[in-house]
C-alpha cells in the first residue's frame, strides 16, 4: 500500500496524534507512507517516525490548500488516501474528484452538533459542502456509534459507506512512556491528591464546570489539587475564574505535554467535563494508566468507552453539583472503580489493534 495521510497540522489535538500513530504503525508494517500536512507546525511533528516522509504544503490559508494538495497527490501517486480531520476531509474530497486513482478513506471524529448550531445559512452551506466532499470517500470511519448516527441523520454519508472504528489511542510503548517523570511539584508530593484534566482550553471542554465543582470539594478536602493540562483560547477566562473562587493556591493550568502518561500515572482521579466529545481519547489514556475517571454523559464517544458507566462515573453535562458529589466520592473512596477491568477496556484502543481494523478499510 502506498499511503498518503492528510492532516491540517501537528498541533496538540487528538486527531493529529491519531494521524501520527497510524502513519508510524503502517510504516513499521512495511507500507510506503507520506504525511501531507497543510502547515507542518506543532509538537507531534517530532513523533513522526523517520520511516514516514512529511510533505509540508506550508499553507495556512484554505484557498491555497486545494491546488497544492492536488499537486501533492499527483506527485506522490498514492493508492490510498486517509484523511483524519473534518477540514482535511473536505479539502481531500474536493481534490479527490480530480485525482480518481486513489481509494479515499475519511475519519470523522465528531457528531454534527457543532454544525447544527450554526446560523441557518452557514449550517446549510457547511452541510452542502460536506455532502459534496464526502461523496468522494470510498469509506468513512466514524469513531463512535454516536458520530455514525449523526452523519447519517444529516445526510452527510450513505449508510453503506460508514463503519465504526474506535480511535487508535494507546501506543505500543505505553509502559515506557508512563514510567517517565511527571514534571509538576504536586505529582511528586505524596501528601496531596491530584485531580487531573487534559484537553484544549475551549468553551466546549467546560473546564469552568470542573473548576467550580473542585472549588466546592476543596472546602472539605484540603489535601486535593486540580491540575489542568492544556492550552487554548479559554486560558485567561479560566484563570480569572480561579481567582474569583479563591482557589489559585490549589489549581494550576499548565501547557500541553507531548507525553501526558506520567501525569495520569501519578494523579488520583481524572475528570472530563465536556459539553460534547467526538470520542474521548483522554479517557482511554487515563483508564490505561489505571486512573479512575469521571466524565459528563455528553454526546459522542464517552458513554461507549465507559460502557454506560461500567468503567467510570458518568454525570450530567454542566451539572456542577453532581460533579462535585461524585468527585468527592472518588477522592474519599466511597465510590470504587474496577481499575483492572477499566484498563482491559482501554487496551482495546491500542494502536496495533485499531490499525488492523483501519487496514481492512484502506486496502
Amino acid at each position: 500500500m502506498n499511503l498518503c495521510v492528510v492532516v491540517p497540522s501537528f498541533t496538540g489535538g487528538g486527531a493529529e496524534r491519531i494521524a501520527v500513530n497510524l502513519a508510524n504503525q503502517y510504516a513499521l508494517s512495511g507500507h510506503s507512507v507520506v504525511v501531507v500536512v497543510f502547515n507542518g507546525f506543532g509538537p507531534y511533528r517530532e513523533q513522526v517516525s523517520d520511516s514516514v516522509k512529511i510533505l509540508d504544503l506550508k499553507s495556512s490559508r484554505v484557498r491555497y490548500v486545494l491546488p497544492r494538495l492536488l499537486k501533492a497527490f499527483r506527485e506522490i501517486a498514492p493508492t490510498t488516501v486517509l484523511s483524519v480531520v473534518r477540514l482535511s476531509n473536505v479539502m481531500t474530497g474536493i481534490a479527490g474528484y480530480f485525482y480518481p486513482a486513489a481509494r479515499m478513506v475519511f475519519r470523522e471524529a465528531s457528531t454534527m452538533d457543532g454544525v447544527l448550531k450554526l446560523p441557518p445559512l452557514k449550517k446549510w452551506l457547511m452541510l452542502r459542502i460536506m455532502q459534496i466532499a464526502y461523496r468522494r470517500a470510498d469509506k468513512i470511519v466514524a469513531n463512535s456509534e454516536g458520530t455514525r448516527r449523526s452523519l447519517l441523520t444529516c445526510g452527510v454519508a450513505r449508510q453503506d459507506k460508514v463503519v465504526v472504528i474506535g480511535n487508535p489511542v494507546l501506543p505500543a510503548n505505553l509502559e515506557q512512556l508512563s514510567s517517565a517523570v511527571a514534571s509538576h511539584r504536586w505529582l511528586e508530593d505524596k501528601s496531596v491528591k491530584v485531580v487531573l484534566s487534559v484537553g484544549r482550553l475551549h468553551p466546549l471542554k467546560r473546564q469552568d464546570v470542573l473548576i467550580r465543582a473542585f472549588a466546592i470539594v476543596s472546602r472539605g478536602l484540603t489535601d486535593i489539587r486540580l491540575l489542568i493540562l492544556g492550552e487554548g483560547s479559554e486560558r485567561e477566562r479560566l484563570l480569572s475564574l480561579v481567582e474569583e473562587l479563591n482557589v489559585s493556591e490549589v489549581v494550576d493550568i499548565v501547557p500541553f505535554s507531548q507525553n501526558p502518561y506520567p501525569y495520569y500515572k501519578n494523579a488520583a482521579v481524572f475528570v472530563l467535563a465536556s459539553e460534547w466529545e467526538g470520542f474521548g481519547n483522554v479517557l482511554v489514556e487515563a483508564m490505561a494508566c489505571e486512573l479512575p475517571v469521571i466524565c459528563t454523559d455528553c454526546p459522542g464517544g464517552p458513554r461507549e468507552i465507559l460502557r454506560g458507566g461500567r468503567f467510570g462515573v458518568l454525570v450530567p453535562v454542566g451539572d456542577v453539583s453532581a460533579l462535585s458529589v461524585e468527585l468527592a466520592k472518588i477522592l474519599t473512596k466511597e465510590t470504587k472503580v474496577d481499575l483492572k477491568s477499566a484498563k482491559e477496556r482501554a487496551m482495546e484502543y491500542g494502536v496495533s489493534a485499531i490499525s488492523k481494523c483501519y487496514e481492512r478499510e484502506l486496502l
